[in-house]
């Protein structure tokens, strides 16, 4: 286990977050963006991150899907104190290691922090946070005029995404109608 900096640090991306320890033996639970068993065979190494002044370097030696999320483990972590720490922590990998998306398939990472433009051209916000439902996937979107701070969400469904530029990090939606209760 080594604390401080890491080289490659922002080529990272985040791909979970460790929620909580898992048994008696330094394993984790975390929640994983990414539902394929082949990612953590392709890579053992990641960063874990509760903000950019505390990286911890880790290689990951064991990993299992549970019911909801994954159990992961550490090489170095081998009790419950060790990894107690580590709440809350977010999981980096390098972008390389993530499997091949197909037409209409995104990760998390593109779709943060795009700004979204209605179909009238209207600046909507930027994407704040994505809300999983269990159906689709919603995006939390913010704007703030001057003291104001005006928050939207958005589906991520076809019916309101009319396209995604991730290379320039722009969302086209359509707009929501809203009906006015009294």
């Amino acid at each position: 286990m080594k604390s401080g900096s890491f080289d490659n640090y922002e080529g990272m991306i985040p791909i979970g977050r460790i929620i909580k320890p898992h048994g008696l033996r330094g394993e984790v639970k975390a929640k994983i963006a990414i539902d394929n068993d082949e990612v953590f065979r392709k890579f053992k190494n990641a960063v874990l991150s509760a903000n950019e002044t505390s990286l911890v370097k880790v290689r990951i030696d064991g990993s299992r899907k549970a019911v909801k999320g994954w159990i992961l483990h550490f090489e170095g972590f081998e009790n419950l104190s060790q990894v107690e720490r580590l709440c809350g922590y977010y999981i980096y990998v390098e972008r390389d290691y993530l499997p091949e998306l197909v037409e209409g398939e995104y990760y998390f990472f593109q779709v943060l922090g795009c700004q979204v433009w209605n179909e009238s051209g209207d600046f909507v916000g930027t994407v704040e946070d994505i809300i999983e439902t269990g159906s689709n996937d919603v995006m939390v979107i913010r704007r703030q005029d001057g003291f104001n701070i005006h928050e939207e969400l958005i589906p991520l469904i076809k019916d309101y995404i009319v396209s995604m530029d991730f290379e320039r990090k722009i969302v086209i939606a359509r707009s929501l109608d809203y009906e006015e209760v009294r």
